[in-house]
């Protein structure tokens, strides 16, 4: 994690895509009110140890920063896996999530609804929509 308060916000969205290009598993930034009260960036970066190096390198070459906050932290994820949903729109795919042997969640993949919709000149969320109904009628949720 870093502070930023002296790097255009066009400049902070492409190392953000370049970070996650080169594998970091999430990236984010948040507004923050820094020293001599200038507004500010906190841009985090989650990677996993053997990117360390290759994340710093790229913060350090990409960004006005000069130093950088590291910690290790512990990641619970569910398990996953994609089914494909039949839409009106077309086919769009959905991730499953399964905690402890039993699928709990299912989400729309937003690029699928995104292309969708496009394809169909119809807004995004009422693909996005179209899908979440998929996963109801064709039961995508099974323990």
């Amino acid at each position: 994690a870093c502070n930023l308060d002296d790097l255009t916000p066009e400049l902070v969205g492409a190392l953000t895509e370049k970070m996650l290009a080169s594998g970091a598993l999430d990236v984010y930034v948040i507004p923050v009110q820094m020293k001599k009260q200038r507004p500010g960036m906190l841009l985090t970066v989650l990677c996993r140890a053997d990117q360390r190096d290759g994340m710093l390198d790229l913060l350090f070459r990409e960004s006005t920063t000069f130093g950088v906050r590291e910690r290790l932290v512990q990641r619970a994820v569910l398990e996953r896996r994609s089914v494909e949903l039949s839409t009106a729109y077309g086919v769009v795919r959905a991730k499953v999530g399964n905690w402890r042997g039993q699928d709990i969640k299912a989400v729309p993949e937003y690029a699928d609804c995104l292309a969708a919709a496009q394809q169909a000149g119809v807004p995004v969320a009422q693909v996005y929509n179209a899908a979440l109904a998929g996963i109801q009628t064709q039961q995508v949720l099974k323990n």
